[in-house]
């Protein structure tokens, strides 16, 4: 009879709830079946919830967003269990590693390969959509890069409401954390950056230590990308003709296509030099050597070199909606390319985007701008600019500025919208501030 009561006793709480919830119109039908679930078996919270918000249908419970519902569930036991508790595809020890932590309303879990943190990425793991390049769904350049070359165990923490995750370092004694927009690493700032949680005590441990260099054994190190590479020729030849080149490597997966035209490859430990010839739509983005191009036209292809000292593209023909990221460029040349994240010195571009760039140097004419730092004496055409910095630079025709910074600069035309000045710049009466 107990069980009929409380049976019962839930139905009637379930529909009580839902019904209240239909006219939420801040709710997906998903949450509110979550909302739902959650109150049918919790009596005690959906009291308590009660005398914090006010009587079920009121309209302040019918403005209530799921922030404010996850909120209270999460501050019980029983809510915490169920928002947290997640399904990982594939099999533990396999795909993923959890960890248990001491301090409670934290869940944390080891990625063992770049679908899982693929995985570990989205909303499905912690309610919370991140961009941590190691998890990024494109490619798997970031995972080989942070991973595999550098031997960094990613741990992925969630409270259900938000989301970080540590790279443990090689010797298990340091290591990074980086914000949700993948930007910075916010332990140099502050050794404990993550609210309510010690990474020292859970995940800086002697035990765990072991497990980081046994998952870097079994699942982070094997056969490296150079080996794979030059033990497909001669042991003593670093040139290689282009024919012979063209499907032979396993250039991190990444150059098995006709790319290269007549050009001088040679491969030494690490590093790659791509010289002369022409490098067409290809689909360039190993990060497990530095790379080097050279006198080269790169024509409608993508180019990630990475973030390697010795990598640059010099005195290169860049040409035909080419995309370049994470690269130094020097001494080049380009029209109707696309730019990231890219340092660009003495090179002149014609119809070109960039952005997240830092350029000094050179000739820019129609370009379009966005986040970067220009530090140019020569910008010409229609040009169209956002919270970009630009240095010196004398602007004579047609373009468009938002929310851009001048320093030092002649301005004799263009419209300048949320504009900041400084007492160098000099602005023409044919400028339009607004």
């Amino acid at each position: 009879m107990k069980s009929y009561f409380q049976h019962s006793r839930i139905l009637d709480e379930a529909k009580s709830v839902g019904r209240f919830l239909k006219s939420n119109k801040n709710l997906t039908d998903d949450q509110k079946d979550t909302i739902i679930k959650f109150f049918a078996t919790n009596h005690q919270a959906s009291r308590d919830f009660v005398k914090n918000y006010g009587n079920w249908g009121t309209k302040k419970l019918d403005d209530l967003t799921w922030d404010e519902y996850e909120k209270f569930m999460l501050s019980t036991k029983s809510g915490f269990k169920m928002l947290l508790k997640v399904s990982i595809p594939g099999k533990k020890g396999t795909d993923y590693w959890p960890i248990r932590v001491k301090q409670k309303g934290f869940v944390a879990n080891i990625p063992l390969n770049h679908k899982t943190a693929q995985f570990m990425n989205t909303c499905e793991y912690g309610f919370l959509h991140v961009n941590y390049c190691i998890g990024w769904d494109m490619s798997n350049a970031y995972w080989h890069r942070h991973v595999i070359r550098q031997q960094k165990v990613p741990v992925y923490i969630i409270n259900g409401v938000s989301k970080w995750v540590v790279m443990v370092l090689p010797d298990n004694k340091t290591y990074e954390v980086w914000d949700k927009f993948n930007k910075e690493d916010s332990a140099r700032k502050k050794s404990e950056p993550i609210p309510g949680f010690s990474i020292k005590k859970n995940l800086i441990t002697p035990a765990l230590a072991k497990v980081y260099d046994e998952i870097r054994t079994e699942f982070y190190e094997g056969e490296t990308n150079k080996n794979k590479l030059l033990s497909r020729f001669s042991s003593n030849r670093n040139d290689i003709e282009i024919d012979e080149y063209r499907t032979a490597n396993n250039f991190d997966d990444m150059m098995q296509e006709n790319w290269f035209y007549n050009c001088n490859i040679s491969i030494s430990d690490d590093f790659v030099n791509i010289d002369g010839g022409k490098i067409k739509e290809a689909n360039l983005h190993d990060t497990m050597f530095a790379i080097s191009i050279v006198d080269s036209d790169i024509i409608h292809s993508t180019v990630d070199i990475g973030e390697y000292d010795s990598s640059a593209i010099r005195k290169c023909k860049i040409d035909s909606f080419s995309i370049i990221k994470n690269a130094e460029i020097i001494n080049s040349k380009g029209i109707k390319s696309t730019f990231f994240r890219c340092t660009i010195d003495d090179s002149d571009f014609i119809s070109t985007s960039f952005t997240d760039c830092d350029i000094s140097g050179g000739t820019l004419k129609d370009c379009s701008f966005q986040n970067s730092e220009i530090s140019i004496d020569s910008i010409t055409g229609a040009i169209r600019a956002k919270d970009t910095h630009i240095y010196d630079a004398v602007i004579k025709d047609d373009g468009y500025f938002e929310l851009c910074e001048f320093y030092g600069a002649s301005l004799f035309k263009g419209t300048y919208r949320d504009c900041k000045f400084d007492a160098d710049t000099y602005v023409g009466e044919d400028c339009k501030i607004l």
